[in-house]
């Protein structure tokens, strides 16, 4: 099992090789794991992983026994038995006709009728209507995450601001916020149109991405493809954040996007310094202590939100 060979002694470059790829393979494989290494976690009486992330970027425990390693081997016996059970409680069957919307940092997992799958981020809403030419999803704001299942005689399309993308089996991201469209394939191909060209007989060549390619439309006429680094990408699907020298404003921009509670800054100078590291969105009060703690800030909370300031007798930070 899994969760066995990581702990493992034996642990090496293959084994979390062969983990990554098995977890790629099915979106339950990850949430089965993540159950399974809450239960380790309890059992060693540790505080629970939050995420996969931090359960693979831990330094390799070498000291457990041998007893510890058989536990999580039979635990993971037992979690396979009603992993069935698991599937239907993680996701939410969707039908023609069904409309789902999420509320500041809520995440939903939905299954549709033809097998796929997806991932609705904070703030967002889509519907769903199908027939038996074509699968068509409106995505009206927010973020979600698309495995398609294939089908080559009825295209995936999800029609978002004017733009139609068209998939057949793959995997992608589209976000539509802030008068910005940014689409990011994971695998596959997709093609985008715009909304108003059929998608079985398209007058103009479409725009094409590739694996690993994100494409970011901004307005009607300001297109740019670049190469996309998938571990931030895809981070929010488990509720994480990464930044990676990324201006103070433009990080606390998007951990606003799932608090309630919002971060703010006293000095608005204070946006240009450069953060990196991976967070939580569910913990905005731990991402203010440690760029306060970074950058000696100080930080103000009370119900209405949280404010990043400098100290009383500090003019500068460095």
């Amino acid at each position: 099992m899994w969760l066995a060979r990581l702990h493992s002694s034996a642990r090496s470059q293959q084994t979390e090789a062969g983990f990554r790829r098995w977890i790629a393979a099915d979106a339950t494989h990850r949430a089965a794991f993540e159950r399974m290494n809450y239960v380790w976690e309890a059992t060693a009486t540790l505080r629970p992983a939050r995420s996969l992330e931090s359960a693979l970027s831990r330094s390799v425990r070498r000291v457990f026994h041998r007893n510890m390693a058989a536990l999580a081997a039979t635990l993971a016996i037992c979690a396979l038995l009603s992993i069935g059970a698991l599937y239907l409680a993680r996701f939410e069957p969707a039908t023609t006709g069904d409309s789902f919307t999420t509320t500041f940092g809520q995440r939903r997992v939905l299954r549709l009728s033809d097998g796929s799958r997806l991932v609705l981020n904070t703030d967002s809403r889509l519907s769903v209507a199908f027939n038996s030419k074509e699968r068509q999803v409106t995505l009206d704001r927010g973020q979600a995450r698309f495995e398609v299942a294939s089908d080559p005689a009825r295209p995936f399309v999800v029609r978002v601001a004017a733009r139609q993308i068209v998939a057949t089996g793959t995997a992608f991201d589209v976000r539509w916020t802030d008068d910005r469209l940014c689409i990011v394939l994971v695998e596959g191909h997709v093609a985008i149109l715009p909304a108003a060209v059929p998608v079985a007989m398209p007058l103009i060549s479409p725009v094409t991405l590739d694996a690993g390619e994100r494409l970011e439309i901004r307005g009607p006429a300001v297109a740019v493809k670049s190469a996309a680094r998938l571990d931030r990408e895809e981070a929010w699907t488990t509720g994480h954040v990464i930044f990676d020298s990324t201006p103070l404003r433009a990080a606390i921009a998007e951990m606003n996007r799932y608090a309630r509670r919002r971060l703010e800054l006293a000095d608005p100078a204070l946006g240009d310094l450069l953060i990196s590291g991976t967070f939580s969105v569910d913990d905005s009060r731990y991402f203010a202590r440690a760029v306060a703690n970074v950058f000696s800030l100080e930080v103000t909370a009370s119900e209405a939100g949280i404010v990043l300031g400098r100290p009383a007798n500090k003019y500068s930070v460095q």
